[in-house]
């Protein structure tokens, strides 16, 4: 039953009281109202946490909507991972957002590789940012996810660095991977040994052009938690890349079913 009940994010918790007023934005009180959901009908309603209630609806206009709490819905629990995806051209970054939000993935930061096709001005960077955070919040919605996956705006390598120092493990997917000790290259699976579903971890993925030898460098400097693995022997689109690695990391530590 939960997830046939559509989900809507409030800005803040949900009031105490039998019939209490939902902290809906404006923007998704308009959605309440595309659905064309009516007075009686039970929604999931979200709040930035990740808690969430189903919520039978007493009244709803355009300016607000009333409802009466009929049960507390089960927390979501996922792997931490973030994706450090290389931003691709047309709507393929918007597509990599998309999939891999419904996939589960905690967080994506845009990464301004020196192989990104797409040239972005200080000023558009938030706008780039805007639009894949609406994108990842209809992708919450349509796979029933009760935490949206925070979306940063576009960075560059400096500040990727510093951010990737606080994981337990990076993995990066490129071409020349580590190696085994039988010499074949290192795997996805190989390179989580050890981590599971608490572990803080993050992927990197390159843009169209991949990533330099220089970038794979700089973050493999950062330490030994840093993992260079191969996605295969077929070479895989950016896009591709992208939601074929979150699934095989989110698989290993926990996620998609497998209940470690």
């Amino acid at each position: 039953m939960y997830m046939s009940i559509p989900r809507f994010f409030m800005e803040g918790e949900l009031p105490e009281g039998d019939i209490v007023t939902l902290p809906f934005s404006d923007k998704e009180l308009h959605h309440l109202t595309v659905r064309r959901i009516k007075e009686g009908e039970h929604i999931a309603a979200v709040a930035a946490g990740g808690k969430c209630w189903e919520v039978e609806i007493v009244t709803i206009d355009e300016f607000e909507v009333t409802g009466r709490c009929i049960q507390n819905m089960p927390l979501e629990k996922l792997p931490d991972l973030t994706l450090v995806q290389g931003i691709s051209k047309g709507d393929r970054m918007g597509q990599t957002i998309r999939q891999t939000t419904e996939l589960g993935i905690g967080r994506i930061i845009p990464f301004l590789s020196a192989c990104t096709v797409v040239r972005l001005a200080l000023d558009e960077r938030g706008r780039k940012g805007d639009r894949w955070r609406r994108i990842a919040l209809s992708a919450a919605k349509q796979s029933g996810r009760n935490i949206l996956p925070i979306v940063d705006d576009p960075t560059g390598l400096d500040d990727i660095c510093r951010e990737l120092m606080d994981y337990d493990r990076v993995v990066i997917a490129w071409e020349e991977a580590d190696k085994r000790a039988d010499g074949t290259p290192l795997s996805v699976t190989d390179a989580l040994e050890g981590c599971d579903i608490d572990s803080h971890v993050a992927l990197v993925i390159g843009p169209e052009g991949g990533l330099t030898a220089e970038e794979v460098e700089a973050i493999k400097a950062l330490g030994s938690f840093v993992k260079i693995v191969s996605l295969g022997e077929l070479i895989l689109r950016t896009e591709t890349a992208g939601t074929v690695a979150t699934a095989l990391c989110m698989y290993t530590l926990g996620g998609l079913g497998n209940h470690r």
